[in-house]
């Protein structure tokens, strides 16, 4: 079976999901318990830590999938960042 190469359009909405959930996501972690907001010195850890793997990892993944030099040096740079 050969490798799924997604369309443009699959991979734009995958894309916009992926980093909607990665900053809504986030920002829900980052700020519980409820009401204290990013007043504690560990709130932003929740937020980068799921924009760096749902948000980064998830598009180097999407993008490994559409081939190509170009677009594999692209995944290795989000996957490392």
């Amino acid at each position: 079976m050969p490798p799924y190469k997604p369309s443009p359009a699959t991979y734009r909405n995958v894309l916009a999901c992926l980093s909607a959930f990665a900053l809504v996501g986030g920002y829900y972690a980052a700020t519980r318990p409820s009401g204290v907001g990013f007043r504690l010195p560990f709130s932003l850890h929740p937020l980068l830590m799921t924009i760096g793997f749902v948000g980064f990892m998830g598009s180097a993944h999407m993008t490994k999938k559409l081939g190509g030099y170009t677009n594999t040096k692209l995944h290795g740079y989000l996957a490392s960042a």
